[in-house]
């Protein structure tokens, strides 16, 4: 029974002080793992780059119109593509990192009524076996 006791205690302490720095890590870490799977600063910075680098470059000597009108089609078409895939993979980026962000503080919550939760279900069930 003693030993019982001491183990209640224990956990109760390593639930609400480590268990709760654990936590806090955790949802801090998968932030930062969002952020960087999905490079939401680099994707951000590099917004209307050509897309992987695809460029037309001058070729011919000399001023020609059809070449530089060419090359002025081809390169925007290319940053156009490249803000369109940046643009999606950003937003979906964003979406986890915002739905990451506000249900960290709910699972926190939840974590913090673990232990009264798991007490409650035990006696509810109890009671119903028995009823």
């Amino acid at each position: 029974m003693v030993g019982t006791l001491i183990l209640a205690m224990d956990y109760f302490l390593w639930h609400y002080s480590q268990g709760v720095k654990d936590i806090l890590l955790l949802w801090k870490n998968l932030l930062w793992f969002i952020t960087s799977f999905f490079s939401l600063p680099i994707l951000a910075r590099n917004l209307l780059a050509p897309w992987h680098a695809l460029e037309e470059k001058k070729t011919k000597g000399g001023i020609i119109i059809s070449d530089i009108l060419s090359r002025l089609a081809i390169n925007t078409i290319m940053r156009l593509v490249g803000l369109l895939i940046r643009s999606v993979f950003l937003c979906i980026g964003l979406f986890f990192y915002l739905v990451l962000l506000l249900v960290g503080p709910f699972l926190l919550l939840f974590w913090l009524f673990l232990p009264f939760i798991l007490v409650a279900s035990f006696f509810i069930g109890f009671s119903l076996i028995l009823s």
